[in-house]
């Protein structure tokens, strides 16, 4: 994968709403080239289209490979970093890889992830970081205990 990628073509222009109107129209009855034509949607998309949205699915444009984990998991994922965080258990970048292929083997993810390193990649570990600037992996320092306690005193003024 690409860490700086940029789009050179000029795939899915079409909209959601004119592909559901182009799908309904061929299901009433209307022949797919003509209403692929009539709805300016791509006759090969919109034949894909047809079949989900018998089976109630919506139609939603989806380009690229399908991602690893799902927006919930990857909130799970980011909130368990942020409490790791909040509790100063500093984490590496590759401590991060290896924290992510463990939780999609617990949880019976499927993955591409290096299962001889058990880790995930770097341009995943890259990218999901890029997803979610809230977080900061860095180096982790040593904290002493005093210091540690000294952050959860609240001050009172």
């Amino acid at each position: 994968m690409v860490r700086h990628y940029t789009n050179g073509g000029e795939r899915a222009q079409w909209s959601e709403d004119a592909m559901r109107a182009a799908v309904i129209v061929v299901q009433n009855g209307m022949l797919l080239k003509r209403a692929a034509i009539q709805h300016a949607v791509p006759r090969s998309t919109l034949r894909r289209k047809i079949q989900p949205n018998r089976l109630g699915q919506p139609i939603t444009k989806s380009l690229g490979h399908r991602t690893v984990l799902s927006d919930t998991q990857e909130a799970q994922l980011v909130s368990l970093l942020l409490d790791l965080e909040s509790k100063l258990f500093g984490l590496t970048v590759a401590d991060l890889r290896r924290l992510v292929f463990s939780f999609c083997e617990a949880n019976r993810i499927p993955h591409p992830f290096n299962i001889e390193a058990k880790m995930a990649g770097e341009d995943w570990a890259s990218s999901f970081l890029k997803r979610n600037p809230t977080l900061t992996i860095r180096k982790p320092e040593g904290t002493s205990i005093f210091r540690a306690a000294g952050f959860n005193i609240k001050h009172r003024f």
